[in-house]
């Protein structure tokens, strides 16, 4: 009774312990994670047997028994084994020893299932091994029935179509669709027939396969080309001995080329490749057509400069559905480009290239010429762009001396 004797001495220090302990425990709750299915480490291996056509009586005898069987000899740190036999599918669930290693459990599992397959019936196949989890739930089950389709057309669209989709989203796991009827084909030999001609379904086998190797010789007779265009070039004459095109003799029999829409390839400066968006606008235009223009599309550009020349190579689309443009035709290509800075426009011969570095001559007011450093841009031939050096109100010297050099006394006069 001494601690009711303490409380009622000491009142106030044990309201704050008590509101102590309330706060610390409404701050642990809110603190604590919370998981809807935490991770529970338990060994287990699952393995699942399907065979159609079997009652859950067979499938216990044929194949249940077999395997645990063959599983308590081989797998080792076993703890115990839970089956369940269903009409045409078996589920054995194996139980390993705390510390079990999951990846060599289930190799040992799926090492075992192989030659047990001699003594399971004929046309058995190897099981579904797993590692089976405690926080593995089924949060879905979706049937399928159709009032027109067939057993065989549901279990294909399930197992073709709807799984492969499924399948994607992450952590989950699907099984294999449960009922329904596989596709099969059944072939029914006499065999009484087959003896008196001193054959044997093997043989009949063999030359089945034979024949579907011929019939795929044959269809290598026609020639299928990847997409609608028009043959520009034919390398094969009738007789010619063509080979399967493997090896070093490989060679080409026809060239195709699709002209609608008809493809134009422009290399853009670096200067300008910043600005080059698919889907913008684009004017051709050819020598042989005076005084039009075929309107195209920006359709797709490399993505990176080639490092020779430091241009971006783009692909421009143009409709072609009269033929007029033929491929292998001579362009010009125009496009709306934005420049990020400013460009100025010089004669090509007032560039000055040499030991210095690049300058242009540019006479002051006080008639004295000066060498300003520039970084030329695009070379247009007989002009260059200047991207960085001039502001554009300069007087540029068109074509300088070659001992030209700083502080030089000269007189203007205009290039006209």
């Amino acid at each position: 009774m001494w601690i009711v004797r303490l409380a009622l001495r000491r009142p106030y220090t044990f309201i704050v312990l008590a509101v102590l302990i309330v706060l610390f425990g409404v701050a642990t709750i809110l603190r604590m994670p919370a998981d809807m299915f935490p991770q529970i480490d338990i060994p287990v291996v699952a393995a699942i047997w399907q065979y159609t056509g079997l009652p859950p009586s067979e499938m216990e005898g044929r194949i249940t028994s077999q395997f645990e069987r063959a599983a308590t000899t081989t797998v080792s740190g076993i703890e115990h084994i839970e089956s369940q036999s269903l009409a045409g599918v078996s589920v054995v669930k194996i139980y390993m020893q705390p510390g079990t290693s999951i990846a060599g459990a289930i190799a040992q599992v799926a090492a075992v299932s192989q030659p047990i397959l001699k003594q399971l019936p004929p046309g058995a196949t190897p099981p579904l091994v797993m590692s089976y989890s405690a926080s593995n739930v089924p949060i879905l089950q979706l049937g399928l029935s159709s009032p027109t389709l067939s057993e065989q057309e549901i279990y294909d669209l399930g197992t073709n179509f709807l799984r492969p989709g499924l399948a994607t989203v992450q952590g989950a796991q699907l099984p294999l669709p449960v009922g329904g009827k596989v596709r099969e084909i059944v072939v029914d030999l006499d065999l009484q027939k087959l003896f008196a001609w001193g054959l044997s379904p093997a043989d009949v086998s063999a030359q089945r396969a034979n024949a579907g190797n011929l019939a795929q010789l044959v269809s290598f007779g026609k020639v299928y080309a990847p997409f609608d265009g028009t043959i520009t070039r034919r390398l094969v004459d009738v007789g010619t001995l063509v080979n399967a095109g493997s090896g070093s003799n490989a060679a080409a029999l026809f060239e195709i080329a699709a002209t609608d829409p008809i493809l134009a390839y422009v290399d853009v400066p670096q200067v300008f490749a910043p600005s080059v968006r698919a889907g913008a606008d684009a004017k051709v235009t050819v020598k042989n057509f005076s005084g039009r223009v075929f309107a195209g599309r920006v359709t797709r550009t490399a993505g990176a400069l080639d490092p020779a020349s430091r241009t971006l190579r783009t692909e421009v689309a143009l409709p072609n559905r009269s033929g007029e443009l033929l491929a292998g035709m001579f362009v010009q290509v125009s496009l709306d480009v934005a420049v990020s800075h400013q460009v100025v426009r010089v004669p090509a011969s007032a560039i000055i290239a040499d030991a210095r570095g690049v300058h242009v001559a540019v006479v002051d007011g006080s008639g004295m010429v000066h060498l300003v450093a520039v970084t030329p841009g695009l070379d247009n031939g007989s002009t260059v762009d200047v991207v960085a050096g001039l502001s554009g109100g300069e007087q540029v010297i068109a074509t300088p001396p070659s001992d030209v050099a700083d502080g030089m006394p000269v007189q203007a006069v205009s290039a006209s």
